[in-house]
């Protein structure tokens, strides 16, 4: 116990500094990244009775949108509607941001001490998460949803995990697990294929426990119904707000933009700023002429059909593409600004990548009941949803961001095995 108070106290004492020195480095001016000024803007503009639009540059007019998911926009015009600057937004959410960290790290602990891991794995591994580059500063330092999402997803799988590990789940977990999923979902959409996964991972396990003589505590299935039931409430807005003014019930129309990102023969499946006379605009003006007549729902069918025919007439290519996307996912490169280099590529990454991998190869070729136990089965899942989404559309800092903590928590349990078979350990 005092070993464990030790270690935190010296942990927090090093990344806390570090965390605050980051955030203050990279946006002192406490402003917003491009994506989330867009959505402020277009909640000005329903706030002044003009509609949820911005001006478009691609089509040189002022268009009614539903690009990003509306969550934010929602956020921020009830912000607006209420005097609530924009520095006191970004200052707000660099405070809440920090704390989920300092909670994510905790939670990461005690995932790899409910592996059973060693002590000192514990200790190491819980060190590199609170310290690895993305974590800490390439992403974890910028005004992006994601900061608050992922150390979610650290607490929400600890909990899942005990479960797994035949815990029964008790009525406030699955409260606050329904209002956390639901909250990362909500705010951050590419995530929800995570928890699609994961549900349906635990409803096999439900399903293979009733079949045995164990009786089983059917807590988990009530669990997984209300948060299905609540995620759909929450989105009930937005598809209202889209069938209003597309004429269908989407939750945005982004994803035809994205998927002819990562297919068309001009970005290599890497996804690109484009801008208005650049080659991939051209090919797109050139494939759908009358483009510009479009709404933003009809655009994005446009450009997802436009990526669907180009993926069917070069199979060859596309599977180039997909193990190119691969190859970059596990790229020791972290999501930069020309203020942060060090962090283009860093060591610490390239080894978490080459012990997950090695965990992987390893128990796949000489450990598989390791592979396939339902501990494993679990914590795979939110590293085979970003590699999922990667293939889909793009490779995306983003996407691999909620996936690294569990690559940590992998590649730790991996290391830890290797030592206790090799009796390195006790």
């Amino acid at each position: 116990m005092k070993n464990k108070k030790l270690f935190f106290i010296l942990l927090l004492a090093l990344c806390l500094p570090l965390k605050i020195y980051f955030i203050v480095k990279n946006n002192p001016d406490l402003k917003f990244l491009a994506d989330d000024q867009r959505n402020y803007t277009i909640a000005q503009n329903h706030a002044l009775g003009k509609g949820y639009g911005i001006y478009n540059p691609m089509v040189h007019r002022y268009e009614l949108s539903a690009f990003h998911t509306s969550s934010t926009i929602f956020l921020y015009e009830f912000l607006i509607k209420h005097q609530v600057s924009q520095r006191t937004i970004v200052f707000v959410f660099y405070i809440l941001s920090t704390i989920l960290y300092l909670f994510g790290i905790f939670y990461l602990y005690r995932v790899l001490t409910l592996l059973e891991l060693s002590t000192w794995m514990v200790y190491a591994f819980t060190a590199v998460f609170a310290l690895y580059p993305s974590v800490l500063n390439a992403m974890g330092s910028t005004y992006r949803v994601d900061p608050l999402v992922m150390p979610l997803h650290v607490i929400n799988f600890y909990y899942l995990l005990q479960w797994v590990k035949n815990r029964t789940l008790i009525v406030r977990t699955c409260i606050f697990l329904t209002i956390s999923i639901t909250f990362c979902c909500f705010f951050r959409t590419q995530t929800i294929p995570i928890y699609f996964f994961t549900g349906c991972f635990l409803l096999f396990l439900y399903i293979k426990d009733r079949r045995t003589t164990k009786p089983v505590n059917n807590t988990i299935l009530y669990f997984l119904a209300t948060l299905v039931l609540t995620i759909s409430i929450a989105f009930i807005p937005v598809l209202i707000k889209n069938k209003k003014m597309f004429g269908a019930y989407i939750i945005s129309t982004q994803t035809g933009f994205e998927l002819l990102h990562g297919h068309n023969p001009i970005n290599n499946g890497n996804w690109e700023i484009s801008s208005p006379g650049d080659p991939l605009d051209k090919y797109v003006h050139e494939k759908i002429p009358d483009i510009e007549k479009l709404d933003e729902y009809a655009e994005s069918k446009a450009r997802a059909q436009l990526a669907k025919e180009w993926i069917r007439e070069n199979p060859g290519k596309e599977l180039y593409y997909i193990v190119e996307k691969l190859a970059r996912y596990f790229v020791p490169r972290n999501d930069i600004t020309p203020t942060k280099p060090l962090f283009k590529y860093h060591p610490a990454t390239g080894c978490i990548h080459l012990l997950f991998l090695a965990t992987i190869i390893v128990s796949l070729f000489k450990d598989r009941r390791f592979l396939f136990s339902r501990e494993m089965g679990l914590l795979l899942i939110p590293v085979a949803a970003s590699l999922l989404l990667t293939v889909v559309f793009f490779f995306n800092f983003k996407i691999r961001y909620n996936a690294e903590p569990f690559m940590i928590i992998i590649a730790a349990y991996g290391v830890n095995r290797y030592l206790k078979s090799s009796k390195l350990i006790s």
